[in-house]
């Protein structure tokens, strides 16, 4: 099996997060992450398969036609990943490179704590090649001659970096960034229609009454990652855990964190077989497996893998940023530590939570028709479940429930990057008080 992994973390074939497996009977199957999407087809010599990314989605070629397009969205960086059936198996006539047969352009998106593109670096690392944007708070660029910026420094106008105002796709036609729900106009500073959801208006808070506003009004401090209600508890619980971080990194675990539940315009946390990410049984495993108990207890030791290889992978780049002398490496290796360590915390989170707690089961299957969400009932059945889910999730956490999160959250950062940066994440008296619950649940 080849193709492409966020986390190389081992040999097995069930790490691939994008993969071709060209199976011995003479059939080409697609696994993501250890899922299979099905049998496509027959394969021959001369074939040429690719997985690729094109606009951010990935895509599988043979012979230069798409035959699958993945639902799921990658996570970066991606390396090249490969893996065989069994000891002794090889690789023949095999060649690993780009679609074109030329170099690839590589790009590292430098963002601000928004998650803004601020720099954009190509691959030979020199100044010369930089580019950059500058936003007014609600997502408008800044080009050049104003302020005193200038070409020479880099704001270039069609640079063709998608990417823009909080890392959301920019229409180049409309000037408009696409938020998956809706369309948000940065001149406006406004939404161009209405929040749908039940969630969008608080009696309490006046600034959701305006059902076209963006992030309350507070583009500043808030990200909205889908064009719908904002939510920062995870955001929140992170911050108490780590009140003497550094800003930046305290929003580099933030936007990990983010990640798990949606990247761009995917919905991660709608996909049932993501279900042990957020601490949650998947419907389809019971069925399968036969017993609740025996599914729960495959959750579990998912959700226990998926923890483990993000605080592994936080680990190993720490270490790597701290080996490195080059500037340019040593920030790509810290972003993904602490990008790394957002994503592990975001399963420990969620455990916490009393819509997850126990690995309660998440099942799509009963509104599904044909393999989709479909008639009006099932759609409106479905919202409306996923609207009492949230609101069992919107009440603030108790102070236990804080504790035991943020307990955890700490444990897990002092084991991934060392006693030094932990005594210099969580000041004296939240290491002392962490200490005290720990003995305490132990005695």
């Amino acid at each position: 099996m080849f193709g492409f992994s966020h986390a190389d973390t081992d040999q097995s074939w069930a790490s691939i997060n994008f993969g071709i497996d060209l199976d011995l009977s003479g059939s080409a199957y697609v696994f993501e992450s250890g899922n299979n999407r099905g049998n496509f087809g027959p394969y021959a010599t001369g074939d040429k398969f690719q997985v690729a990314i094109v606009g951010g989605v990935v895509k599988y070629k043979k012979n230069g036609t798409v035959f699958y397009t993945s639902s799921v969205t990658p996570t970066y960086p991606l390396v090249v990943d490969t893996a065989l059936h069994g000891n002794g198996c090889t690789l023949s006539n095999v060649v690993l490179g780009s679609s074109t047969g030329s170099s690839a352009k590589v790009q590292w998106l430098v963002p601000d704590h928004l998650g803004t593109p601020r720099m954009i670096v190509d691959q030979t690392g020199t100044l010369a090649n930089l580019k950059r944007h500058d936003y007014l708070p609600f997502g408008e660029e800044l080009f050049a001659p104003a302020g005193g910026r200038s070409v020479g420094q880099g704001y270039a106008v069609g640079d063709g970096v998608r990417q823009q105002f909080t890392q959301k796709e920019r229409d180049v036609e409309t000037g408009l960034d696409y938020f998956g729900a809706r369309y948000y106009a940065s001149v406006q500073g406004r939404f161009t229609s209405t929040d749908t959801s039940r969630k969008s208006i608080k009696a309490t808070t006046p600034q959701t009454w305006n059902r076209y506003n963006y992030t309350l009004n507070n583009p500043v401090r808030y990200v909205d990652e889908n064009g719908k209600w904002p939510t920062d508890t995870h955001n929140r619980i992170i911050e108490k855990a780590f009140r003497t971080l550094d800003p930046k990194l305290v929003r580099h675990i933030q936007r990990g964190s983010e990640s798990v539940d949606r990247l761009g315009a995917s919905p991660r946390t709608l996909y049932e077989s993501n279900a042990p990410q957020h601490a949650m049984t998947p419907g389809y495993k019971v069925k399968q497996m036969g017993s609740l108990e025996a599914a729960k207890d495959w959750a579990r030791n998912e959700a226990t893998h998926f923890i483990n290889a993000n605080m592994s992978q936080a680990k190993d780049y720490y270490q790597k940023s701290n080996q490195t002398n080059d500037e340019a490496s040593k920030l790509l290796f810290t972003v993904g530590a602490f990008e790394s360590f957002g994503k592990g915390a975001h399963t420990i989170m969620d455990g916490g939570s009393p819509a997850h707690r126990d690995f309660q089961v998440y099942d799509v299957r009963p509104y599904e028709v044909m393999g989709y969400l479909s008639p009006a009932t099932a759609v409106a059945a479905f919202a409306w479940d996923m609207k009492a889910h949230a609101d069992t999730e919107a009440r603030q956490p108790t102070d236990a429930e804080m504790n035991k999160m943020v307990d955890d959250l700490r444990m897990q950062f002092l084991n991934a990057f060392g006693k030094e940066a932990y005594e210099k994440a969580v000041p004296e008296e939240d290491r002392r008080a962490t200490e005290e619950r720990k003995k305490k649940q132990e005695q």
